[in-house]
């Protein structure tokens, strides 16, 4: 057996995983963290930590929870330890230490030597840190009910027509930017925007609005102009401020204008206002261990009725300092409850931080929210996060001030993509004067796969995607790390794996593929870097070029036939992945 603890983004297996399906699903690998948690225990004394370790991680299974803490006398001690929800009782602990940049899925074998760089060891911890824990997990397990984000009178959209909503208002501008041109040397002037520009900056705007459930902003042409001042006034001064200095040969009315603009707007450079306009949601290029979301909170407050926008050179100020609407909300989130297209909360290539989830509570409803916590729930793994007073400011904080509206919470797991079920979890509430724990539900999905007609169907960590008219798996959500493939996905038969279907997924670690697949294509599963076993049928007639090209942590392939018949499949070159792995021929699956 072995010891599976996720912390962090990035995967460091050690050890060979064995068996069929089930030891392969997350209560067998929880299983196995119990047993080793309880040796550990059993091995060592029990001592008390001096200072109280934050919680990291957890991962619940049935009344168990088992939590990775980050240990005060350590800056590289991943800890875990095992509690039973329903009395609070700590069941076994234990720990490993690794080098920082190797914190992930750790793999310890419970027979033999340890590798050197891990120690083992036995700790207590005060029950009260799991109180929190214990409090929102026993409102998921009472299945009470999950609430909604945004207006109550807007209902949530489907996968459909959320695919729909933003081939509508993409990305892309018109190749003509502006009706007049603006000018950033004297003679100073604002020059105008086309009105298609203006049109296309508004609708994505409100189609993102529209995805946290709130209504539109109207596009106004008084904000518009004094937005277009605020740009030719940044271009001046070349650079990106809310107070930018007067040039010297600007005229001080045009300056007074500008600066009323930059000082009540967002502000970009570097893209287009469309992208700017996404660029203020996902608030990824603040400064390293920033939390703000300012510039969200702002796009998606509840009492934004009118928007301006201005450009010029590679500025842009979008004015939505505006309180003209209103709607009726409980909180308002993003990503926002119910389906969301995963590639709205990514981290993207420059960005200096992880995807930050933010929840804004409506001060009119809820009471003080200074001691809440939240907990964030993997829901196909069972794997959860626990955000408190406790935890590090780079990883959760509360937020007072007004910027749309106050009472905010934002919080990231350091995850750089999602994929599949989430469930948010808030306690510490008072609701209208009542104790309250607000839970509700994201469910990542494809929107680019899904668009392309493409079925998706769950695995563990996410998706895959599957072309019916072809009978090919086509592509992988990139949190996948266990891929079990049926024979057939909505009563089609699954033949092939795609071209790069699984490249670069490099959370993978175990992949089953099914009777009846007869060709893995170019690329399907070249850099998974943690990819340690595959499953594959006696039907595989082809292995195509690159199709495990840099996958160097590969150790066993377990094949239904013999050595004679996978001798015989047609194997493309540069797989030599494959010469250095451990076979086991007529494999037959004990599930």
């Amino acid at each position: 057996m072995v010891y599976w603890a996720q912390y962090g983004r990035a995967f460091v297996p050690t050890s060979r995983i064995r068996g069929g399906k089930m030891m392969r699903k997350v209560k067998g690998l929880i299983c196995a963290v119990l047993a080793l948690l309880a040796l550990a225990a059993g091995s060592a004394q029990a001592r008390a930590l001096e200072e109280q370790p934050a919680i990291r991680s957890v991962t619940m299974a049935g009344n168990t929870a088992i939590l990775c803490y980050q240990d005060s006398t350590s800056d590289i001690l991943a800890c875990a330890a095992a509690y039973d929800l329903e009395t609070g009782a700590l069941l076994a602990c234990g720990s490993a230490v690794l080098p920082e940049e190797e914190l992930g899925l750790v793999s310890l074998p419970l027979e033999g030597a340890l590798p050197d760089r891990y120690e083992l060891r036995s700790f207590l911890l005060q029950r009260e840190t799991l109180a929190p824990l214990c409090e929102a997990y026993t409102c998921v397990k009472d299945g009470s009910e999950f609430w909604n984000s945004g207006s109550s009178s807007l209902p949530k959209l489907s996968q459909e027509e959320i695919i729909a909503l933003l081939a509508d208002n993409p990305l892309t501008l018109p190749d003509r930017i502006y009706e007049q041109v603006p000018s950033a040397t004297a003679p100073y002037a604002p020059g105008t925007l086309t009105d298609e520009v203006l049109q296309a900056a508004a609708g994505r705007l409100n189609a993102l609005r529209r995805l946290a459930g709130l209504p539109e902003a109207a596009l106004s042409q008084e904000l518009c102009e004094s937005a277009q001042y605020g740009a030719v006034l940044l271009c001046a001064a070349g650079t990106l401020s809310h107070t930018p200095s007067m040039p010297a040969d600007m005229d001080p009315d045009f300056y007074r204008k500008g600066y009323l603009a930059t000082t009540t707007s967002n502000l970009s450079w570097g893209v287009g206002l469309t992208e700017a306009v996404d660029g203020f949601m996902s608030d990824l290029n603040n400064a390293s261990g920033s939390l703000s979301v300012g510039h969200r909170r702002w796009q998606l407050s509840p009492y934004l009725g009118k928007v301006g926008f201005g450009a010029c050179g590679s500025y842009v100020a979008e004015k939505v300092f505006d309180t003209s609407g209103s709607c009726s909300y409980d909180f308002i989130s993003w990503p926002a409850s119910g389906n969301f297209p995963s590639e709205l909360f990514q981290r993207e290539e420059f960005s200096l931080r992880s995807p930050m989830w933010s929840v804004s509570l409506n001060p009119q409803k809820f009471g003080n929210i200074s001691n809440a916590s939240v907990t964030l729930i993997q829901a196909n793994t069972g794997r959860c996060w626990v955000f408190d007073a406790s935890s590090p400011s780079d990883a959760f904080q509360i937020q007072f001030d007004n910027m749309g509206i106050p009472n905010c919470i934002v919080f990231t797991p350091g995850l750089d993509s999602y994929s599949g079920l989430y469930e948010v979890v808030i306690s510490g509430l008072t609701y209208q004067g009542e104790k309250t724990v607000l839970q509700y539900q994201v469910d990542f999905f494809s929107a680019e796969q899904t668009a392309g007609g493409n079925v998706a169907y769950p695995v563990d960590g996410g998706n895959i995607y599957f072309d019916a008219d072809t009978g090919t798996v086509v592509a992988a959500d990139p949190g996948v790390w266990n891929a079990i493939i049926p024979a057939e996905i909505g009563g089609v038969a699954v033949t092939s794996i795609g071209q790069s279907a699984f490249e670069d997924c490099d959370r993978l670690l175990s992949v089953t593929l099914p009777h009846g697949l007869t060709e893995i294509r170019a690329w399907a599963f070249c850099d998974c870097d943690y990819l340690q076993i595959v499953y594959l049928p006696d039907t595989l007639q082809s292995i195509a070029y690159r199709a495990f090209f840099r996958s160097w942590e590969l150790t066993d392939v377990y094949y239904e036939g013999t050595e004679q018949q996978w001798r015989r499949i047609s194997m493309g070159a540069e797989n030599d992945e494959l010469d250095f792995v451990t076979f086991h021929y007529n494999y037959t699956d004990p599930s």
